[in-house]
């Protein structure tokens, strides 16, 4: 499910910041927006 595809994505930026799943769900909320 969409759950599992998000624990999955934690990618290291540029800055070396680590994207959670609530950051990437933030992200996704305003693209939707």
């Amino acid at each position: 499910m969409i759950a599992e595809k998000l624990n999955q994505m934690e990618v290291k930026t540029p800055r070396g910041k680590v994207w959670t799943v609530q950051t990437v769900g933030r992200m996704l909320q305003k693209k939707k927006n």
